[in-house]
């Protein structure tokens, strides 16, 4: 996942180990990191999470982006597994 967000110039690492090429990243990266994920997990593409991290993207045109992604993060989140019911009867 890092090597590809780095491949596409999402998210670049501090630095690059020459003899092992292990990627380091700064504590600032973290959080851009994080915001990169939660907005990956609400549905929204690369490329509009690249236009949200760059500031590119005004407050209505996020909603508008969190609206049309809204199905798929709603689906995988609300919706109880199959067999849930029956599981759990014992419950309650």
């Amino acid at each position: 996942m890092l090597r590809h967000y780095d491949q596409i110039g999402l998210l670049k690492p501090d630095s690059v180990d020459v003899w092992s090429s292990y990627r380091s990243y700064s504590p600032e990266q973290l959080s851009v990191l994080n915001r990169l994920v939660a907005l990956k997990d609400l549905g929204l593409s690369l490329e509009q999470v690249r236009r949200v991290l760059a500031d590119r993207v005004g407050l209505a045109e996020l909603r508008g982006m969190l609206r049309r992604a809204a199905p798929s993060w709603r689906t995988r989140c609300v919706l109880p597994a199959p067999g849930w019911q029956q599981s759990n009867q014992g419950f309650g």
